[in-house]
């Protein structure tokens, strides 16, 4: 996935992130998602999913989508500059039950040392991953 999908996903839309904590960044682009279980839950009988990141999109992508999006951008880019996480809390519990995430989650938990902080500070592409590290009483990662 390429940052600039991304980007074309998140533009010119409502932030989820604004909608439960309130304005958490002014540098992370604004978005709106699909909490539609029935929709947007996989199961034996669906079809292909829509291509939300096509221009001609009709539908609003599904939450959890964009969370497997972020979380394979994320893994990707610690990858690429050869840093260690963990995941944690309700991200564990939807891998170990489900093997997926938690279809109403609404983040990624991720646990990572002070000194992996410290380096995603000074290697973290986010023109690469489509993601930013920033800080707003803790860090947290947004498009």
């Amino acid at each position: 996935l390429k940052s600039t999908s991304l980007e074309h996903m998140f533009s010119n839309v409502t932030s989820m992130f604004d909608d439960l904590f309130g304005n958490t960044s002014n540098d992370c682009l604004q978005y709106s998602c699909d909490w539609d279980l029935a929709r947007c839950t996989p199961d034996s009988n669906s079809t292909a999913i829509e291509d939300y990141y096509h221009p001609n999109a009709t539908q609003t992508p599904c939450c959890v989508d964009i969370l497997r999006k972020l979380n394979k951008n994320f893994d990707e880019e610690m990858f690429a500059i050869g840093l260690d996480y963990t995941v944690i809390f309700g991200s564990l519990l939807g891998l170990q039950r489900g093997n997926d995430l938690i279809p109403w989650s609404n983040d990624n938990d991720y646990l990572v040392h002070v000194k992996t902080i410290k380096a995603m500070i000074e290697f973290w592409n986010a023109t690469r991953s489509g993601i930013s590290l920033v800080y707003h009483d803790i860090y947290r990662m947004c498009v």
